[in-house]
């Protein structure tokens, strides 16, 4: 072959086949690792979140309660 020549080499229908099915292959597998890395991922901000939500959550509308303006007066409550 020359140089510069540009031409490429036909690949086998079996062979072409092959490739795609690999590289389907190795696509699916990585994408499953990267669904299972976010899944542990969620799941420890979640397992967090959750114990500090229900905690904060009660403070906040304890303090909420406390915080409210009386009314003007004048208009019944």
């Amino acid at each position: 072959m020359a140089p510069g020549n540009n031409s490429k080499k036909a690949v086998p229908p079996a062979e072409k086949k092959q490739q795609l099915d690999d590289d389907d292959r190795m696509i699916r597998r990585q994408t499953e690792e990267f669904n299972e890395w976010v899944m542990q991922k969620g799941k420890q901000k979640k397992r967090r979140r959750s114990i500090v939500s229900p905690i904060l959550g009660a403070v906040l509308k304890f303090h909420k309660d406390d915080d409210m303006d009386p009314p003007p007066p004048g208009v019944a409550s």
